[in-house]
């Protein structure tokens, strides 16, 4: 779990920093909002105006857990809990790649196929440089839980 902290400083400069950042053992509603509960008051802080997350369920029971711990939340906490551009961008990007999933499909499969073997990895390089082309980077994997990672994908893909 990681926690950043945004604040806007007396010169009026924003300011993000990592407050928490470790490994937790469950991934249960309450147990998140006790971790959040906990940083929350280790560093002292007596005002929360909002937290941002994702959409998993867990995290929802997590914010629910915090509206009923944190005093002074605006509007009750009505406000508290925002969920992440990021996140719902990837979800939106994923719905619509489903109706053109075959040429999308074609494609990472056949970056898994050459990515799971040193050998296709290193005939794949040596045709590329067959090829004549200058590449910095190598084809990115698709990762179901990164929001950019089928976009990386596919850019990587049609530039080689």
């Amino acid at each position: 779990m990681v926690v950043t902290a945004h604040f806007i400083d007396g010169n009026l400069i924003l300011h993000k920093r990592i407050i928490k950042f470790r490994e937790i053992d469950s991934h249960k509603g309450e147990d998140i909002g006790q971790e959040l509960l906990d940083c929350i008051h280790g560093w002292g802080r007596k005002n929360v105006m909002t937290i941002t997350l994702d959409n998993a369920a867990t995290n929802n029971k997590a914010m629910d857990f915090q509206v009923k711990k944190l005093p002074n939340l605006y509007e009750g906490g009505k406000h508290f809990q925002f969920r992440c551009m990021d996140h719902i961008l990837n979800l939106i990007v994923k719905y619509g790649l489903n109706y053109q999933n075959y040429h999308v499909e074609c494609i990472q499969k056949a970056v898994q196929y050459i990515r799971l073997s040193p050998q296709r990895i290193n005939k794949f390089k040596k045709a590329i440089k067959d090829c004549g082309l200058q590449m910095k980077k190598f084809l990115c994997g698709d990762t179901p839980t990164r929001w950019n990672s089928n976009f990386k994908l596919l850019k990587s893909a049609y530039q080689l």
